[in-house]
């Protein structure tokens, strides 16, 4: 079993904040540490639980048998709700299997498969109070008396290689099973070699992460540093975030801006989520998150935004760099290289083990036979791990003195001051071996940015599979089985690269840049097509080439005028869908400045109405003036795309033109609508019924319909009724999903909202429009979305009164509350606040004035609604909530 307290780097951080480090750590320790391990060890008394170590704020402990377990977790929450430690939340995880005891410092361990998936179940927990366990342990456990399991099925946890089948244990009766989140762990693992030795130092930087918010783990190239940051998060026990992000910054641009834009893109925010830097700090605020900011070197300007990142409540930061920040708070841990010489036998230093394990990877009979030689290629080596395997994918092929020999001759070449000598030496005697092909391949393929495929190294290097094979045997390239992609350590890169004189360099950008630009408008292309799966395999080839894209159009900007007008409009439907507006925009607006109105009309017509529809999306700035800008650049568009000239771009515009007035939000509302049907009419006598654009059209006819504010109100609504459904005789569930999906939910707001008919039949069709929206929208690939309709679907069935009022109530709460799952206070407050009062009502008519767990739910929800709506500056809404609880509450008191 193990156990761990749930955002306890945010509860530290706080109190930190507030009270100094030294009285924050005391005060943590005091008020949530001590008392937690005290509650923990006294259930594991009367459980049988045997407390196998200690890490911080998490216990690993083991049992007996299967029952115990299961009744120590259930009693641990239990205690910890009826007797609450302030806000202290605890998950655990449980799985039963044998595991191997053995000794280590005096103190008895457990190590083995079943160790490590136990660790696994436990990570799937986000939230407190809840306890998983796997199949294994629940049919071992039985059922006792006073819960319910709750299996989800099997999950691949990460280093396992089977599937296990996990179980929410249901410890009371009013819970619901909460689906298992996948920990974020997103750390790359591109090595293929055993991880040896480095066990000092792993255990320093644990303890130093723990202890402090600003580490950095310091340096020379090839010394190992991300893999053993990496290695050291992956096994990271208790006391560290649960959500560990990789931020690579080989390729940020060095200013503070390219750090925070690499931060928000690893983040996966969008600048919709964090347009700008005070809104990222908000976003990290309150998290549980550490941030692993690797080749931090490249961006050294942007060390004082690292200490600003570092003092955000609930983020801890992990830098991999060759030099320190040099900022106030930074702990630093010096990585030296592995010692290569030793007086005791070879075997006690890591960089023999490692040299052997990697050598033995090639070649399993593989044995050294010469100490001396093995000294000096470990020597020459210098220590550092990624020449150590350049150097062992050789051995089994050579004789260690052959080696040696070698690598001295090489080593001698470069004074012994040089920095970085023998790293130089190394890729030099690994190039120099090679056959001729394989000596040529590599320099070139120090073009690509990131990684690569076998396509693009074909198409734009003239790289064979073979060659790529040579480099990496021999480790100067890495491979990814998983996604077939190819990459190159920084340091290999930029040995690489300069070994290219500037023809080659301007010949291979050019080619670079053509065949990506090329590659972009064929996914532009797909983006715009019919089918999901079309659009899918663009996105993701986009998404993996991203790096390259950037490069291309770069240089494109730069050296080749009409490539660059190409790769901006083949680029547009992407960075808009990805919302990366700044980039967008800064494109467009130069590449308009080189088109004429006059020379390249429809060019300039094409660039005017992309830039309309970005300023239309922007998230930043002031939003009516930015709809303003849209509008202009709309009507300077059909300058030239005239009806009668260009019929598919002038509907285009039109269709634009009336979202824009939709969104307004200044003027006369019931005269922008009126426009934006107006123009919504104007785009429909072009775009015919077998077109996608034409089903476009008619769902925001709806959606102004919906909105119109004025004229009689059914009239509106039927009228938006019946643009919803012509939509959907094209936009079908097959052709195109997730736009039907929307169509669907847009529908059963409106019959949710019609006036007249019978009102239970009408809130029955919205039911099932929004049954029929969540066979697309899935809480996994849809979560936001998904949320919403759930929401819906909670007020459908609060208000329907045909059936079984407790049952539709049932229903309702059923539904607020797994939108809840998505929509959380701190990512989405004021739909978070919506769900809350939503719920609060439900729960208020589900206790029909009696007292008792529904009422007290009902105050709870509305005090909680009264929270989001406050952070969000909507006060009448708080005030609204903040009435309502207050009445609740006095109700309650008076009875």
């Amino acid at each position: 079993m193990f156990t761990d307290i749930v955002g306890s780097t945010a509860l530290r951080d706080a109190l930190v904040a507030a009270h100094g480090e030294n009285d924050g750590d005391r005060l943590y320790r005091e008020r949530f540490q001590y008392p937690h391990n005290s509650r923990i060890r006294a259930h594991l008394d009367r459980h049988h639980g045997f407390e196998v170590k200690t890490n911080g704020d998490s216990f690993m402990v083991a049992f007996g048998n299967a029952e115990d377990a299961v009744s120590c977790a259930v009693a641990i929450q239990r205690n910890l709700r009826d007797e609450p430690i302030e806000t202290l939340a605890v998950r655990i995880g449980m799985h039963t299997g044998a595991a191997t005891p053995y000794e280590r410092d005096g103190k008895w361990d457990y190590d083995g498969h079943a160790v490590n998936i136990a660790a696994r179940v436990e990570s799937l927990l986000k939230g407190g109070e809840r306890v998983y366990c796997s199949r294994a342990t629940a049919t071992l456990a039985k059922t006792p008396p006073g819960i319910r399991y709750h299996n989800y099925g099997p999950y691949l946890l990460k280093g396992v290689s089977e599937k296990i089948e996990i179980v929410d244990v249901l410890w009371d009766d009013a819970m619901q099973p909460a689906p298992p989140e996948q920990p974020h762990e997103r750390l790359p693992y591109p090595w293929l070699t055993p991880w040896i030795g480095r066990e000092r130092e792993m255990s320093a930087l644990k303890k130093a992460l723990r202890a402090s918010r600003l580490v950095t783990l310091h340096g020379i190239g090839g010394v190992g540093k991300t893999r053993l940051a990496v290695e050291t998060l992956l096994a990271r026990g208790g006391g560290l975030p649960r959500e560990i992000v990789f931020v690579s910054l080989e390729r940020a641009p060095d200013t503070p801006e390219g750090l925070l834009t690499a931060v928000r893109d690893a983040l996966a925010m969008t600048e919709v989520d964090a347009p700008d830097s005070a809104a990222l700090y908000r976003q990290l605020h309150g998290g549980d998150r550490l941030l692993l900011l690797d080749n931090f070197e490249s961006v050294m300007s942007a060390a004082g935004s690292v200490a600003h990142l570092a003092a955000t409540a609930g983020v801890r930061i992990l830098v991999t760099s060759q030099r320190a920040l040099d900022v106030p708070g930074e702990r630093v841990i010096d990585l030296e290289p592995m010692e290569t010489k030793t007086r005791d036998e070879l075997a006690t230093l890591d960089s023999y083990q490692l040299f052997v394990g990697l050598a033995q990877q090639r070649d399993a009979k593989w044995r050294p036979n010469d100490d001396q030689a093995m000294r000096d290629v470990l020597a020459a080596t210098d220590g550092l791990p990624y020449l150590v395997e350049l150097v062992a994918a050789v051995a089994p092929k050579r004789q260690l003195k052959q080696l040696a020999n070698e690598l001295k001759t090489l080593r001698a070449r470069y004074p012994s001051a040089e920095r970085h000598a023998s790293v130089r030496a190394c890729l030099e005697w690994a190039l120099e071996r090679l056959p001729a092909e394989g000596r040529t391949a590599l320099p070139r393929l120090a073009m690509f940015a990131g990684g690569f495929d076998l396509e693009a190294a074909e198409a734009i290097a003239a790289i064979t599979i073979a060659s790529l094979d040579e480099l990496v045997d021999a480790s100067l390239l890495r491979f990814d089985r998983d996604t077939g992609r190819y990459s190159m350590l920084p340091t290999t890169r930029e040995f690489a690269r300069d070994r290219l004189d500037g023809n080659d360099q301007t010949r291979l950008a050019h080619a670079h840049a053509a065949w990506f630009i090329e590659r972009l408008s064929q996914a532009g292309e797909a983006l715009r097509a019919k089918g999901s799966e079309v659009q899918d395999l663009a996105r993701r080839w986009i998404d993996a080439d991203y790096e390259n894209m950037r490069q291309a159009v770069a240089w494109a900007e730069g050296e080749e005028p009409k490539l660059f007008e190409r790769a901006v409009f083949a680029s547009g439907i992407y960075l808009r869908q990805t919302c990366r507006f700044s980039e967008l925009v800064r494109l467009s607006e130069t590449l308009l400045g080189r088109l004429s109105l006059e020379a390249t009309p429809k060019e300039w017509a094409g660039m005017q109405n992309n830039l309309g529809i970005v300023h239309a999306a922007l998230p930043t700035g002031d939003r009516g003036g930015n709809l303003v800008k849209a509008i202009e650049c709309f009507h300077a568009a059909l300058q030239v795309f005239t009806e009668g000239d260009f019929p598919s771009d002038w509907a285009m515009t039109q269709n634009n033109l009336g979202n824009a007035y939709v969104l307004l939000p200044i003027g006369d509302r019931n005269e922008n609508l009126a426009k934006a049907i107006a123009y919504y009419e104007s785009a429909l006598r072009v775009r015919t019924e077998h077109d996608s654009p034409w089903a476009r059209t008619q769902n925001n006819l709806g959606n102004a319909y919906l909105r119109l504010p004025t004229g009689n109100r059914n009239e509106n609504l039927a009228k938006a009724i019946a643009y919803y459904e012509a939509a959907l005789c094209v936009r079908t569930e097959h052709d195109f999903p997730a736009d039907w999906a929307t169509t669907q939910d847009n529908l059963g707001n409106v019959y949710s909202d019609l006036p007249t008919g019978d009102r239970d039949e009408n809130l029955a069709k919205a039911i099932a429009c929004y049954g029929a929206a969540l066979r697309v929208r899935t809480e996994h690939d849809f979560p936001a979305d998904w949320a919403t309709t759930q929401n819906n679907l909670g007020n459908a069935y609060r208000l329907l009164s045909d059936g079984d009022r407790g049952v539709n109530l049932a229903k309702a709460i059923q539904f607020y509350e797994a939108a809840l799952r998505v929509w959380t206070e701190r990512d989405f407050p004021e739909y978070w606040a919506d769900a809350q009062y939503n719920l609060g009502l439900a729960y208020e008519e589900m206790a029909h004035g009696k007292l008792g767990h529904s009422y007290e739910q009902a105050i709870l929800c509305f005090e909680a609604a009264t929270r989001g709506y406050s952070a969000v500056g909507l006060t009448d809404d708080a005030e609204n909530a903040r009435k309502r609880a207050a009445a609740r509450t006095d109700d309650f008191q008076a009875k």
